[in-house]
């Protein structure tokens, strides 16, 4: 299997092995489903089997490989989503997850050079048990490395922040998820038009849970309404509503309604929010889609926590889209 994508990262990081500069913790910081995962345990690997430098072929019949995807290795710690629990509406790891760590770094190691723990990710770690990771970081044995999976560096406080460094990890390309894709066998041609116009946040398990829950009739409504918009003629936003309500849209299924939303938000991001400068038209309203992002991911969090209609939210929610572009764009209704 190969590793795909991040090659200027892997350079930077062979950098740092070559040199004996490896840092004892580390967050990749990146987007949800961007290889970042694979990208740790791929490191684990390298460290682990006392290899000289991280290589993006994945050697998945190794006895070592086996033992790190399996969570067999003694000299690897992986805190992975598996680990979750629901505490107070907030999935987190446990109090005992996090002990588990300063357990095993008291520990001698068993077979191998290093020892690598891998937390994946860090938005599920609660303050408290931060604080015990703070001072694992603070205080680490020699020949240790602690991989932190952050999807958004404002889930880390800033004390942990502040002692590890950050690689970030870019989007994946269009080549580079075809690639991917191909290697686990997904037929995504009828998804193309969505990858092409970036909606869906260069994330491959956007795109797989995209193709296993919907069809090309679906896909092609929501290109051509997100396009409509995209080139400034927000009262086609009907359309955009359409394509996830309509016969040939989504069912009355949950889950597709995540994906919906997904969708719409990673795509609302890539246009208006993470560029180098605000797009002319929507300059002095930048701030505007920026609060609306934020407003819309709490309302879908309260439709998910209390059990609230998700098609009603996704109505208003893409309603409320369409009127902050109407109300911002001179003379756009009626074109």
């Amino acid at each position: 299997m190969q590793l795909v994508g991040h090659q200027a990262t892997m350079r930077s990081i062979n950098h740092l092995l070559k040199n004996g500069h490896l840092p004892h913790a580390v967050i990749f910081s990146g987007k949800e489903s961007i290889g970042k995962s694979l990208f740790a345990k791929q490191l684990a690997f390298t460290l682990l089997t006392g290899q000289p430098a991280l290589t993006n072929i994945v050697d998945i019949d190794h006895p070592d490989w086996q033992r790190i995807i399996k969570d067999w290795h003694p000299d690897f710690l992986n805190l992975s989503q598996d680990n979750l629990i629901l505490n107070e509406g907030r999935l987190e790891f446990k109090a005992d997850d996090v002990h588990r760590v300063k357990d095993f770094f008291n520990a001698h190691r068993a077979i191998a050079p290093w020892r690598v723990v891998i937390i994946d990710s860090i938005a599920q770690v609660s303050i408290r048990s931060a604080n015990t990771l703070l001072k694992i970081i603070e205080e680490p044995p020699p020949f240790t490395l602690i991989i932190i999976i952050a999807h958004n560096l404002e889930d880390i406080i800033p004390t942990i922040r502040s002692r590890c460094q950050i690689i970030a990890f870019g989007d994946l390309s269009l080549d580079e998820m075809h690639v991917i894709l191909n290697q686990q066998d997904h037929q995504i041609s009828h998804l193309s038009q969505l990858m092409k116009i970036n909606c869906l946040g260069g994330s491959v398990k956007n795109i797989m849970m995209l193709g296993q829950h919907s069809d090309a009739e679906f896909v092609e409504n929501l290109s051509k309404a997100l396009k409509a918009i995209q080139v400034r003629q927000p009262h086609h936003y009907i359309n955009l509503w359409d394509s996830f309500g309509g016969e040939s849209g989504l069912t009355n299924n949950s889950q597709k309604y995540n994906f919906a939303f997904e969708i719409l938000m990673n795509w609302v991001a890539s246009l208006y929010i993470h560029q180098d400068r605000p797009l002319p038209t929507f300059g002095q309203t930048h701030k505007n889609i920026i609060d609306y992002w934020f407003k819309a991911h709490q309302q879908w969090s309260q439709a998910q926590i209390y059990h609230l209609d998700k098609k009603i939210t996704l109505t208003i929610i893409v309603n409320q889209f369409a009127q902050l572009l109407i109300s911002n764009i001179p003379n756009a209704v009626g074109k």
